[in-house]
Parts: C-alpha cells; structure tokens; sequence
C-alpha cells in the first residue's frame, strides 16, 4: 500500500476538486506543451486551460518555462507536480 503524505494528500484532494486539473496534468506528463497543444489532446476550452494553469502555477506544479514570449508559452510539469501525478496515477 502507497502511504502518501498529508500535505500531499491535500493537494491531490484539491486537484481532483476540478474536473480539469487533473486531465491537464496527464496531457502534460513529462513533455513541454502549449496551452493550444494541451486542448488539442484534452478537448479542454482553452479559458478553462488558461484559468486552471494559473492555479496550477501558484502551487508549484506546473510552470512555464519562457513566460517572457510575446506567444507559444510553453508549460511543464514541476518535479512536485510528476511526483503528485505518479502518486494520483497509482491511487
């Protein structure tokens, strides 16, 4: 049996609150992707997209890696955020 952390147990809870956190962070996996890339493979409206990425961001689990481009941000998961998602994966 898997004994995952409280701490991390909270934020699994929190990301399964929203029915796209979770399918956003499987999209994301281990590549470096665009928000457009993310709703062609998930079917996610890109506002929603945009909106749970900014959520995702502010508790170091996704980050954008040239936020400084006028376009094509590119987004990957954190080490936390591939560790929360193997621990997701095997629940």
């Amino acid at each position: 049996m898997l004994c995952i952390k409280e701490e991390d147990l909270k934020i699994i809870n929190w990301i399964k609150l929203s029915d796209y956190r979770y399918p956003i962070m499987l999209t994301l996996g281990k590549k470096l992707k665009t928000i457009a890339s993310i709703n062609r493979d998930s079917n996610i409206e890109i506002n929603q997209i945009e909106e749970q990425l900014k959520f995702l961001e502010e508790k170091n689990i996704v980050k954008c890696i040239n936020k400084e481009s006028d376009k094509w941000n590119l987004y990957q998961l954190t080490g936390m955020g591939l560790r929360l998602l193997s621990l997701m994966r095997n629940q």
